[in-house]
């Protein structure tokens, strides 16, 4: 079963190397099945994250990889999965919403 965790980092590090482990119980991550991610590759694409570590910014989900998302692009991420429509990404929109309240980083696994 193909996955993607989605968690949030309690304090942000700027070691470029804290992030490169999977570790999806310290972050008590929500897990959203690929088939429920794929479809909305394209629009995450308009949000600024950064993969990996907080020196290399980018713009959407590292698929395969480990995305850090700041808090700045927290509303635009959850209105592009409360516009999906899908119940199976409603933990996701409940994470992203806590993470919106916290004002904290969120992290991505990929698959």
């Amino acid at each position: 079963m193909s996955k993607h965790e989605f968690g949030i980092i309690d304090k942000i590090s700027n070691d470029k190397h804290l992030y490169e482990e999977y570790e999806p119980n310290k972050y008590n991550c929500v897990s959203i099945h690929d088939d429920f991610i794929t479809p909305i590759l394209k629009e995450l694409m308009k949000i600024n994250t950064f993969f990996h570590n907080t020196s290399r910014p980018e713009k959407g989900l590292a698929y395969c990889g480990i995305t850090l998302i700041p808090p700045i692009s927290l509303i635009e991420f959850k209105q592009i999965i409360d516009n999906f429509g899908v119940r199976e990404l409603i933990p996701l929109s409940d994470k992203i919403s806590e993470a919106i309240t916290l004002q904290k980083y969120m992290i991505h696994y990929g698959i």
